[in-house]
């Protein structure tokens, strides 16, 4: 038996090249629904990405952390290697709803918005700085988590209606 679906390794790969200039100034929208009750690590954080981009580096544009032992988690904009990122307060639950992720980044401006359910979260917007944004060649959709510990379940979402646009799309 696999286990791909509990060490997150199903995902999808979009080539984003055939978007020219979009690829790297867009706005981005993904529906998800987490199977409740979700899958918690019962000691240590659980860090699981929903979405990134992919040009010479990785910006992990739909990323959470959950408490350990908890349904409660943050949003998100974060890096390989931990640099340039920013995190939200832990003000989020994983319940059995649809929800929607939306986001903008524009490479040339270094700048990235976020918005959970409609509302932006201005904890983890960005503009300059070190937050390693590359001109995009595609976008990954699925269930990545970068922890070893073993879940006692697998962790379970499901997408559904993702977009990209040059305008803001919105959840309606």
């Amino acid at each position: 038996m696999s286990n791909s679906a509990q060490k997150g390794i199903s995902r999808i790969q979009k080539d984003l090249t055939g978007l020219g200039a979009t690829a790297s100034k867009h706005w981005g929208r993904i529906f998800y629904k987490v199977k409740s009750p979700a899958a918690q690590n019962p000691s240590n954080y659980f860090h699981v990405t929903f979405v990134s981009l992919l040009g010479t580096s990785e910006n992990r544009v739909v990323d959470t952390v959950s408490e350990p032992a908890s349904n409660v988690h943050q949003w998100l904009f974060n890096n390989p290697n931990d640099k340039g990122g920013a995190a939200s307060s832990y003000d989020w639950m994983w319940d059995a709803n649809w929800h929607c992720a939306e986001w903008f980044v524009d490479v040339g401006a270094k700048s990235y918005r976020f918005f959970s359910d409609s509302k932006e979260v201005t904890e983890i917007a960005l503009t300059g700085g070190d937050n390693q944004m590359s001109d995009y060649k595609s976008l990954i959709i699925g269930a990545t988590h970068y922890q070893d510990d073993a879940l006692p379940a697998p962790f379970v979402v499901w997408f559904d209606d993702l977009a990209i646009a040059d305008t803001q799309i919105g959840c309606q």
